[in-house]
């Protein structure tokens, strides 16, 4: 038997095709965790659904009656000393009274009459929670009148809408935008030469420091950790997240030897990794450095990584902690892994176009996403995993069908979410198998985020936050960035695979997000500073 969701047991409760049901589909019931988790979602199923109740919940008679006789001397107790009872069973009845009396009223001919039903059935389902959200889904489902019908469906977006705390310009990003650092009260935002701190729950801008679009910065504990991007000065920082005052510097220059490039040629746009009172992270001095979070000593340096250009230093990125190696990026080159308590070398897997992006770890595995851009279209691009032990391949899916390689990677359970030039590719981590696909068209680099439900988060080159379930593709949310608050996104346009350029023609991307809780924060195309709280009745899958 196919399992049921709750819109399914709405609809049979109320044509009343459970009042006896077949035994094979009672026992179903019984054993099936995904119906009784939907059913006990749509609220009082126990005392609707007696006879589907799971075996473990059930009573034999005699417990039955001591049962009611021990009710209903307490019922009488309370009930002469006061107090009010109320069940689940009650609060659906009441709920679904009030449904009925506000419905009918959305055809109202007054506005006025309209209006006010509209704001009492959106109360009525805030407060009564997400099984209300079903049951008043599954009537705008069964509404034939497109006028009540939209009515409701504006009702529900409400509901489900993220509320836009703030909007504050700080500053354009013209590529490779990574998402803000948010904690300690602070979110900080890199911009084109800048670090902008703002207040987490205001906005109010707090302080800015030089920085770069590509900077990378992470807060641990009370500290914002901040590469020192350019310059002789180029390295880490650790700074106050109120003031931006500087703690300590670790200066990375020395790296590059001698002859000293100039200036502007000493870079650092990697991210950086922490574990306990350990710091990582990459360089474009072909090394990956470790040092003390505390105090910023260092504690190691890798040796002289092989890069894609043997006459250059390698670009090194994104180093992640998994047991005892270290694992890291050389740009379009290779994967390496490193000994996390002295740097060394333990061993280096081949891989042509592999990004500017942090390896997914997971157990014996590693995964991660490449994407070469030749000058004759002919682009090529993959997700590929590795074993952690020798580096070995063992799967590589080719994404040749969105966009020719991903700019983005992050795992949730048992999926990959790659994000290609063109959508959202879910991979099943196992054998590579591709899931789904959502259009999500992406320029430059793209990090990508999860909640604590294991939503992705990923924004778009047409102006879009986009929320998506991992195991099924499913889009939770699609908002248009250019609109204050922003809208939801009504059409969704599939994306043309062999278009490289911004589709505007505007040099300013969208920012990646960041969520803390229950808020995103991003930069948008028009230079905003942003932070959206999520509704708690946002749809799940």
């Amino acid at each position: 038997m196919t399992c049921l969701t709750p819109d399914d047991f709405i609809e049979l409760l109320e044509s009343r095709r459970l009042d006896a049901p077949a035994p094979e589909e009672a026992r179903h019931f019984q054993q099936c965790a995904v119906c009784r988790d939907a059913w006990a979602s749509i609220g009082a199923a126990d005392e609707v659904l007696p006879r589907l109740r799971p075996a473990r919940r059930r009573t034999l008679p005699w417990m039955t009656s001591a049962a009611a006789v021990l009710l209903l001397g307490t019922l009488g107790f309370l009930l002469f000393r006061g107090v009010g009872i109320s069940s689940p069973g009650r609060e659906a009845q009441e709920f679904e009274s009030s449904l009925h009396r506000l419905l009918p009223l959305l055809k109202d001919e007054s506005p006025q009459v309209r209006e006010q039903a509209e704001a009492d059935l959106e109360g009525l389902v805030r407060k009564s929670g997400r099984s209300a959200l079903l049951r008043l889904r599954a009537e705008e489902k069964r509404e034939a009148d497109p006028e009540t019908r939209a009515r409701i469906a504006d009702i529900l977006h409400r509901l489900t809408a993220p509320k836009q705390l703030w909007r504050v310009p700080i500053g354009h990003v013209t590529m490779g935008c990574v998402a803000p650092a948010v904690g300690a009260g602070v979110a900080v935002f890199p911009i084109e030469g800048q670090f902008v701190g703002l207040d987490a729950e205001t906005g109010a801008i707090r302080w800015r420091l030089p920085g770069d679009s590509r900077a990378h910065a992470v807060v641990a504990g009370n500290t914002v950790l901040a590469a020192c991007p350019r310059g002789p000065e180029v390295g880490i920082q650790a700074l106050n997240p109120t003031s931006g005052e500087r703690y300590w510097h670790q200066g990375f220059a020395d790296l590059w030897g001698e002859p000293k490039p100039s200036d502007q040629s000493l870079y650092n746009d990697s991210s950086f990794f922490i574990s306990g009172n350990r710091l990582w992270s990459g360089s474009r001095s072909g090394r990956v450095v470790c040092v003390d979070a505390a105090t910023g000593r260092r504690l190691w340096t890798s040796p002289e990584l092989q890069g894609r250009e043997p006459a250059r230093k390698a670009d090194v990125f994104n180093p992640v902690q998994h047991d005892q190696r270290v694992f890291a990026v050389s740009w379009g080159h290779s994967l390496v892994a490193l000994d996390a308590q002295t740097g060394a070398l333990a061993w280096s897997a081949p891989a042509p176009g592999i990004g500017a992006l942090t390896p997914v770890v997971d157990g014996e595995r590693l995964y991660v996403a490449t994407h070469e851009l030749a000058a004759n279209q002919e682009d090529r691009g993959a997700c590929i995993a590795f074993s952690a032990k020798d580096g070995s391949r063992l799967w590589e899916t080719d994404l040749k069908d969105y966009g020719h390689g991903a700019l983005g990677l992050i795992g949730i359970g048992d999926v990959l979410v790659a994000h290609g030039r063109t959508a959202l590719v879910g991979l099943r981590k196992r054998d590579g198998a591709i899931l789904w696909s959502v259009p999500c068209r992406r320029f430059g680099y793209s990090t990508l985020a999860t909640d604590a439900r294991g939503r992705v988060y990923a924004a778009s080159e047409r102006h879009e936050l986009i929320v998506v379930a991992p195991l099924t593709g499913r889009t939770l949310l699609r908002l248009d960035l250019r609109e204050s608050p922003p809208a939801r996104v009504r059409q969704v346009k599939v994306e043309r695979e062999d278009d490289r350029s911004l589709f505007d023609g505007k040099p300013y991307i969208t920012g990646c997000p960041a969520v803390l809780g229950d808020t995103v924060y991003l930069l948008t195309p028009a230079g905003d500073a942003l932070a959206l709280r999520l509704s708690s009745l946002m749809e799940e899958d």
